[in-house]
């Protein structure tokens, strides 16, 4: 750019007011058009961008959060557990980073703890020892915090490699985890412990990233009590 059009540009932008230059300068950002002022914009302008920015993402974070807080709660008071695991997966679906390193149920597992751990409903336990195996993760009331919970799982998870196809993978997998949640579920160690909570037995059965196929498998009449 020549100097006496640069000048003439920078005195342009100089007498613009500040909110239709802070406008300029989020329209040019956002388009990728190239700079046509090289220097560096105002450092008040750079702060003010980054707060609103920071106030935004939190708003959407707030709210994620506070939608999977009155899932897990429903997952805890009601037995509704479907509506948790559809809202981790899609999470797992949007975030392309995290979907690029899952490849095994050990991922998987250490995504979930993350997401049900921020709510404190639950006690979360991994690789918990309970009919003679171990369930990957366990959840039990928080007694300190949610003393009348009703309900805590115990969940299997599979992992079928994207690179398989078909069905039959999918069924041989489900069928293998409901195998294991009917043995870990007849330990008498959970009804001992909480005889007032409900233990139901989650079959996850992820396809890659994917979530294609949940199955709940109740606890055998033996192991339950009424509270």
């Amino acid at each position: 750019m020549p100097p006496y059009l640069y000048r003439l540009c920078k005195r342009i932008y100089w007498r613009i007011p500040r909110s239709a230059r802070e406008r300029l300068l989020a329209w040019r950002w956002r388009r990728k058009v190239g700079p046509w002022y090289t220097k560096r914009p105002p450092e008040g302008d750079i702060a003010r961008r980054k707060r609103v920015e920071a106030a935004q993402w939190w708003n959407l974070h707030e709210k994620a959060s506070n939608v999977l807080e009155q899932r897990i709660h429903e997952m805890a008071y009601r037995g509704a557990w479907r509506p948790v695991f559809d809202y981790l997966a899609d999470a797992v679906a949007r975030q392309t980073g995290v979907r690029d390193y899952i490849s095994g149920e050990k991922v998987l597992q250490g995504f979930l703890a993350a997401y049900l751990g921020t709510t404190g409903h639950f006690v979360f336990h991994s690789e918990r020892e309970l009919g003679g195996g171990y369930a990957d993760i366990c959840l039990t009331p928080n007694p300190a915090s949610y003393a009348d919970m009703r309900y805590g799982y115990v969940v299997e998870l599979k992992y079928v490699k994207r690179g398989e196809r078909g069905e039959g993978a999918v069924d041989a997998a489900a069928a293998e985890a409901a195998a294991q949640l009917r043995r870990y579920l007849a330990d008498e160690t959970l009804s001992r412990q909480y005889p007032t909570v409900q233990f139901t037995g989650l079959a996850l059965v992820f396809h890659g990233w994917e979530l294609v196929r949940g199955e709940a498998v109740p606890a055998p009449p033996a192991s339950r009590r009424a509270g």
